[in-house]
């Protein structure tokens, strides 16, 4: 079994990203619905919707039903059904300024290709997320992207499958995540955790490295912030994969 930690980032998107992506949302109800709960200050979306957290609540009712199609090829790649993802939100608040919160665990629950979701009708709803990324187009696939700014390697990204997730076996919570963590980049080296919360420190032991340990959530190579995290060795020291996940499982809401 596998298991990862990763973070999406909820970032202030730059102006011409957004503008393009405005006059997109003049055509699109569930796009316009998207940006203004994006704008709203208790919202962890990914800018992309990647994993699919806002459309999997508004097509098929719940979070827990998300998919993960864009980020992290290489983690897609790698994953089988049964593994899981600890996501975590990097909110920016500023320059320099990240905020990051514990949304949640997802189990795999399926492994699709592109192809497969526009050929069989049993993944239909999935035609429409904003993370589909491509479609096949006279039997060759055709990126569609909705979201700016568009992927230059969206037929690379496309090599991994499309990850939906086991919504018996996933929780995430977009209501009131835990404030997990602070970076300002004038004072931190990595991110900074909120020791005073029991919950957090659980947390921390949970996902982070034994110390000593030269990163947290964040790396120091500004270029390379948030590399995925794998989880191997905290599902050891936690007595397994299946104790770790039930153990971050209970800790999403609390």
């Amino acid at each position: 079994m596998k298991a990862y930690a990763c973070v999406y980032r909820h970032p202030d998107p730059p102006r011409r990203d957004r503008l393009r992506t405005e006059q997109k949302a003049e055509r699109n109800a569930m796009l316009r619905k998207y940006l203004n709960a994006y704008d709203r200050e208790d919202c962890w979306y990914d800018w992309g919707d990647d994993p699919s957290f806002f459309v999997a609540t508004e097509v098929l009712g719940s979070p827990n039903r998300a998919t993960w199609g864009v980020c992290r090829r290489d983690v897609r790649a790698s994953l089988a059904v049964g593994d899981f993802v600890v996501f975590f939100c990097g909110r920016q608040a500023g320059r320099g300024h990240w905020e990051y919160y514990y949304v949640g665990v997802g189990t795999v629950g399926a492994r699709l290709s592109r192809e497969l979701i526009w050929t069989d009708d049993r993944y239909l709803d999935y035609r429409g997320f904003f993370n589909i990324l491509a479609r096949p187009v006279n039997g060759v696939l055709a990126q569609k992207e909705t979201i700016h700014e568009f992927h230059d390697d969206w037929a690379n990204r496309c090599t991994a499958p499309y990850v939906v997730f086991d919504p018996d076996r996933s929780r995430f919570n977009l209501t009131d995540p835990v404030h997990v963590a602070s970076y300002i980049r004038d004072r931190d080296s990595v991110e900074a955790w909120r020791t005073g919360d029991d919950r957090v420190v659980r947390i921390e032991k949970l996902v982070l490295p034994d110390p000593p340990r030269t990163r947290g959530l964040r790396s120091v190579n500004l270029q390379v912030a948030h590399p995925k995290m794998n989880l191997d060795s905290q599902a050891r020291r936690a007595g397994g994969h299946e104790k770790l996940r039930e153990e971050l499982i209970m800790l999403v809401f609390g």
